[in-house]
């Protein structure tokens, strides 16, 4: 108690020292914190942009127990076909009454082909399939810009806003979409245009789907009736995952014992994989910069307690000891770093609301790139404020490691004689 106490004082004694370290810091803990919330920002786009329209995020997934591995594999035609997870909709109404299972939905895999309109051929676009009504991992994620969502009509279609220029295409018009199924079957199937979209975190440089009912996907794809690739579960926010897991893997195995669910980061771990790669970089990345920044606090301290010579000498000729003088600097050091630290989170985190309420959005394919989308998108994360509180809390730990041992190295008879001068 008594080595807090006097940290206190000193910290008010010497107001100009304490000061300089703790505006240093503050600044420090601020950019550090923008930076993570920039990192946490574009990741966010990402999954809840294209890559969440692409493949959604959701907690369980269930496939057929083959169906991944003969994908990976090129397998195609009827071998592929019977991989599939069969009469979904009875099996999705058997998963949807488990305990703590929030939402039970279709998911498609992208095929790719062309599209013609009025002669002129847009290639490789991707088409996916939503089971009309049942369909939040797109809705959620979209706004119609013209015409209405889809209607169910097998032959609908609903195209990106930017294959309104592109194509020179209106509402209602008929267009051929031509290519091959996932099996290899050539296709030739007209549609008509329902509605045009946007994602609401969108990088259309990147990213045109189209999206049509599951029936006009079965045209596209070449799957059966009442058969798609994946189902998607989510659960409640108070669900946990490992007991609805083992829950459900013991009702599937009664229900079909064909199909197999997973976790949805076992199922996509490429996907997983590439966030993860970021992440980690963005973590190295802020190391580099705390380690600079730890060598910069050394040097402040070190010459800090070198001027303060009359004060050490002053505690040694009260009695104490170099532990006891180690503890209080090294308390001293912690409180202003922590203080300093909040304070960056705290001005960060105002900066991030004000950013995030501007709403700044770009059509520069550069900057939607660095972004992960058409906007500026900052995210406060628990993770991140603890990641950037430990690496501060790993700055002070150094700083009483390395400096202190070596600035109270003086001998008790030259520190008097300071207190003398």
């Amino acid at each position: 108690m008594l080595s807090l106490k006097l940290a206190f004082r000193n910290i008010f004694a010497n107001r100009q020292r304490s000061l300089v370290i703790y505006t240093a810091m503050t600044l420090i803990s601020m950019v550090l914190f923008l930076f993570l919330s920039f990192s946490d920002g574009e990741i966010e786009n990402f999954t809840q942009g294209i890559e969440g329209l692409r493949t959604p995020p959701a907690d369980l997934v269930v496939s057929h127990w083959d169906y991944l591995r003969a994908r990976e594999a090129g397998e195609k035609g009827e071998s592929l076909n019977k991989m599939t997870v069969s009469d979904f909709r009875a099996l999705a109404e058997k998963i949807a009454n488990a305990k703590g299972v929030e939402a039970v939905y279709p998911v498609t895999v992208p095929v790719t082909a062309g599209i013609y309109v009025r002669g002129k051929k847009y290639k490789d676009i991707q088409y996916l399939g939503v089971e009309v009504g049942n369909d939040p991992h797109v809705r959620d994620r979209i706004r119609i810009t013209e015409g209405n969502y889809l209607s169910g009509k097998p032959d609908g279609l609903l195209l990106h806003a930017s294959m309104k220029d592109d194509l020179g295409v209106s509402l209602g018009d008929a267009v051929i979409v031509t290519g091959s199924t996932l099996f290899g079957q050539a296709l030739a199937e007209q549609f008509t245009v329902e509605g045009f979209y946007r994602s609401k975190i969108d990088l259309p440089s990147i990213f045109k789907a189209i999206y049509a009912p599951l029936a006009g996907y079965r045209l596209i794809s070449g799957h059966y009736e009442n058969e798609v690739p994946f189902l998607q579960a989510d659960l409640a926010d108070s669900a946990s995952i490992d007991s609805a897991l083992n829950e459900l893997r013991a009702l599937l195995g009664t229900a079909d014992p064909g199909v197999a669910i997973h976790r949805f980061g076992d199922v996509h771990q490429q996907s997983m994989a590439v966030y993860g790669a970021i992440r980690q970089i963005i973590m190295s990345i802020t190391l580099l910069i705390v380690f600079v920044v730890m060598f910069g606090v050394m040097n402040v301290v070190s010459t800090n307690l070198v001027d303060r010579g009359r004060e050490i000498g002053t505690y040694y000729c009260l009695g104490a000891s170099r532990g006891f003088l180690k503890r209080m600097y090294a308390i001293e050091i912690l409180l202003v770093n922590l203080f300093a630290s909040c304070t960056g989170i705290a001005i960060g985190t105002l900066t991030v609301w004000v950013l995030n309420g501007i709403g700044f959005e770009t059509q520069d394919v550069g900057l939607q790139m660095v972004f992960g989308g058409d906007r500026l998108r900052l995210v406060v994360s628990v993770a991140s404020i603890a990641w950037l509180t430990g690496v501060l809390l790993l700055v002070t730990a150094a700083t009483a490691l390395f400096s202190l041992g070596g600035a109270l190295k003086v001998s008790p008879v030259a520190a008097l004689r300071e207190t003398r001068d």
